[in-house]
């Protein structure tokens, strides 16, 4: 009895280890593209101020962006800002939904567009080499991290109009080429 209860954990571990070294840069990615994010704010602050004022609880603004006139800034102006309801004031309203706190969900939007693009990176770039072997992973995922803390996005983290480009144009490219590599229409 004891015997079958340690192949069986020994089979899960085995299966657990094989799933690590198969996929340890995606792992890598993911680790690093949380543990960042979420140590600018493991003092509960949040990141506000400037331009960024509607960090301090977006979705009080939230219904104001449907329109063109934003009467409550700068005691009102124009709706140059449209772009924010989607993705970055509905990621916001969802997560208010669901009872996760303002800082709560800045953490996870941080960590979001850390996580997406270093991943997608990744695999565009193993992708574009497409060859298997240790130097691809690690030039993918030397690739991926230079996405992921450029200078240009480090400069403004949180820009809300940019941000967003950024986190799907390594997707949109992935898909292309796999399009084009493919021939097919219906790709």
């Amino acid at each position: 009895m004891k015997i079958k209860k340690f192949a069986k954990l020994s089979k899960i571990l085995s299966d657990s280890s094989s799933f690590v070294s198969k996929n340890w840069a995606i792992l890598f990615l993911l680790l690093i593209g949380i543990l960042v994010p979420a140590h600018w704010f493991s003092d509960g602050r949040i990141i506000g101020g400037g331009d960024h004022f509607f960090y301090y609880n977006p979705v009080n603004v939230f219904f104001d962006y449907f329109h063109t006139w934003l009467a409550r800034m700068n005691l009102g102006e124009p709706n140059f800002n449209i772009q924010t309801i989607f993705p970055f004031l509905l990621f916001f309203k969802f997560f208010s939904l669901l009872g996760i706190s303002v800082v709560g969900t800045e953490v996870l939007w941080a960590i979001a567009l850390f996580v997406i693009p270093g991943i997608t990176v990744y695999y565009l770039v193993k992708e574009l080499i497409n060859k298997e072997g240790f130097l691809t992973e690690a030039s993918a995922v030397i690739s991926a991290l230079f996405y992921m803390f450029n200078p240009f996005v480090m400069m403004d983290l949180l820009q809300i109009s940019l941000r967003p480009v950024e986190l799907v144009m390594p997707l949109v490219f992935l898909i292309w080429i796999k399009g084009v590599k493919s021939k097919s229409s219906t790709f």
